[in-house]
């Protein structure tokens, strides 16, 4: 992240140099999903099944799971091992993509406090 100080100290041509580099790092991660990781056990209610004995019941699993967001609702994908890798990646992703929107939101901000209108409306992918 950028503090106040720094980027009150930036040229604004620095400032524009600066989210333009971000907006290309961000295309390098569209790969991405908005969830965490999880690893659970699971009952499945069964009647008569381990899981549902009154002592020492044997849960199944572990499962690994993602717990996602984005559309209407939110959702949970039980993951084979590969999806789990691939989910990692996508889930770091985010993360990744997570902290350049906020520095390119803090870039922003700091060009409509100079009033730097023309350099806020070039806001585009690769402007």
């Amino acid at each position: 992240m950028f503090s106040q100080h720094y980027l009150k100290s930036c040229t604004t041509e620095k400032l524009i140099a600066l989210r333009r580099d971000c907006c290309e790092n961000i295309a390098d991660h569209y790969m991405f999903v908005m969830g965490t990781l999880q690893n659970r056990m699971h009952c499945c209610k069964k009647e008569g099944c381990m899981c549902m004995r009154k002592t020492e019941p044997q849960l199944h699993g572990p499962y690994d799971y993602l717990a996602h967001r984005g559309g209407e609702k939110p959702g949970m994908l039980v993951l084979n091992n590969n999806q789990l890798r691939c989910a990692k990646k996508m889930v770091n992703n985010y993360d990744k993509l997570w902290k350049y929107l906020c520095k390119i939101s803090s870039i922003n901000a700091e060009l409509l406090r100079r009033k730097q209108f023309g350099a806020v409306e070039k806001c585009k992918m690769g402007n």
